[in-house]
């Protein structure tokens, strides 16, 4: 479960069986790895706290323009996974690597839609954070 070496297509699964490529209105990609840090303070640590690492979560953010009527972008910004809580954000994600390895991920997920003036593109935004299943 990782965002490991180079992920060159991201497919979300809109049905059990079928997938669509996350890719159409997409123009920009940011992976990082969101850590979780903790600090503690010992004894004989003569007051100075130590920090330790005790998660880590493999996320990359999409930016972009909605494309209407896109199989991916519409299954993402639907009702529920749009407004909804729990596992009405989990999704299932197939990643492709660039020696076309691939695995099968749960992601959760955050869309945001940012209206603009009329007659211009929405743009969006589309996070998605690996889980453990």
């Amino acid at each position: 479960m990782t965002f490991s070496g180079y992920v060159k297509k991201i497919e979300v699964y809109v049905s059990e069986e079928e997938r669509a490529e996350l890719s159409a209105g997409f123009s920009a990609a940011d992976g990082r790895l969101s850590e979780t840090v903790r600090s503690f303070c010992f004894l004989g640590s003569d007051g100075r706290k130590e920090s330790f690492v005790t998660a880590c979560e493999p996320a990359v953010k999409l930016t972009g323009v909605r494309i209407v009527g896109d199989r991916a972008q519409d299954y993402i910004f639907a009702g529920t996974r749009l407004f909804g809580s729990g596992t009405f954000r989990r999704v299932r994600l197939r990643l492709t690597y660039d020696d076309d390895s691939f695995s099968d991920e749960t992601a959760v997920i955050s869309a945001y839609r940012f209206e603009d003036k009329a007659g211009k593109p929405e743009r969006i935004t589309v996070d998605i954070r690996l889980t453990a299943g």
